[in-house]
């Protein structure tokens, strides 16, 4: 955590320097300078990902926010826009807590990447319809029982995005809110205790909801607010599989299934996107909390240190605090940006870093 916090001086500083472009400090500003080139050049990643997903394991959540924030509080309304990104995740441990039944397994290193496709096409007055086909992957390494070190991998197309945006369109001040689901393609991981760690919403039908403004100042400055709500449907799934399974049933089950409900995940975010020369330099904080999982109507057989053991996988509420730092450029109508989202504080959630890159390609008149 120390490390992540110092890198966020670091990029701040860089930034200020520049900033000082007409200061009394020109030789300490020319050095900062040259050092925020560099990293814009490496921090081209993090844009917003057509509706973003809450959850720890889709699309990065409050990103996609403060790429589109540089780019509204227009009075034009596009024909289409088209969105593609892509992002790198690492984490080397997590935050403590009783919740996520993934994150308290033991592990050396948990990687994901993903990549995604967005279009959004207005369809009458200020509602608009959305798609995205998004594309994951994720390696964890964790020790076997013999010690031994163990990957394992998941990758693949989890869902299908569908959404209905309403969005309110001014020269100095936009809001939005929207409806969407996510339709399942994969089947998630045989078991709730699966040691993989999951992609997307793990085949779970699920529904969201999203709103949140910008607000353009005199000073050129887009400042946002956003707030996304995620619930995943439940459904018929295996909690333990295997030896675990034959334990609790004395060797007569190889699996114990039940109707698994993941929490309800809940996301807000917030930050500024401020102009610098051709570029705009966007600063956020993401809060992400998520509700317990529940595992009810046990098969084929239920007792009373079975029903303890599956509360204790369940576990309790999970949370993280992130801080994101990123810059865009607009070449038109297509808009790249690069932004890096850092994990600082949690509960029950892996200490992710994230860089993601994002582009978009905006039709204003067919």
């Amino acid at each position: 955590m120390r490390l992540n916090v110092y890198g966020l001086r670091f990029v701040f500083e860089c930034n200020f320097g520049c900033w000082l472009k007409n200061s009394n400090f020109p030789k300490v500003n020319s050095l900062f300078c040259s050092i925020s080139k560099w990293l814009f050049l490496w921090l081209l990643i993090w844009g917003r990902a057509g509706f973003a997903v809450a959850q720890v394991h889709g699309v990065p959540g409050g990103v996609r926010n403060a790429f589109e924030a540089g780019a509204v509080c227009h009075d034009t309304l596009p024909f289409a826009t088209f969105s593609a990104g892509y992002f790198y995740a690492n984490a080397t441990l997590a935050f403590g807590g009783q919740g996520r039944y993934d994150t308290r397994l033991p592990f050396s290193v948990y990687q994901r990447q993903g990549a995604f496709v967005d279009i959004q096409r207005p369809l009458f007055g200020k509602f608009a319809v959305g798609f995205m086909l998004p594309w994951y992957e994720s390696v964890i390494y964790r020790p076997d029982a013999g010690g031994i070190e163990t990957r394992y991998k998941l990758r693949g197309v989890s869902e299908i995005r569908l959404r209905l945006k309403y969005l309110n369109n001014r020269p100095g001040f936009s809001w939005y809110a929207g409806l969407g689901t996510g339709l399942p393609i994969g089947e998630g991981r045989v078991a709730f205790t699966s040691p993989h760690a999951f992609i997307g919403n793990d085949g779970f039908w699920n529904l969201e909801a999203q709103a949140g403004c910008v607000r353009r100042t005199r000073h050129g400055w887009n400042l946002y607010a956003n707030a996304s709500w995620l619930m995943r449907i439940p459904r018929s799934g295996a909690v333990f599989e295997g030896d675990t399974a034959l334990f609790y049933t004395s060797g007569r089950y190889p699996s114990i299934q039940a109707t698994l409900s993941p929490g309800d995940c809940f996301t807000v975010d917030a930050g500024g996107i401020f102009p610098l020369g051709r570029y705009q330099v966007s600063t956020g904080y993401v809060f992400f909390y998520e509700l317990p999982h529940k595992a009810d109507y046990l098969k084929p057989l239920s007792h009373p240190e079975l029903e303890i053991a599956v509360n204790r996988v369940m576990g309790g509420e999970s949370s993280a605090h992130s801080v994101l730092a990123g810059v865009s450029r607009d070449f038109g109508s297509l808009r790249f940006g690069l932004m890096l989202k850092v994990a600082v504080a949690g509960k029950s959630t892996f200490n992710e870093k994230i860089l993601i890159f994002m582009t978009r390609y905006t039709i204003i008149n067919p």
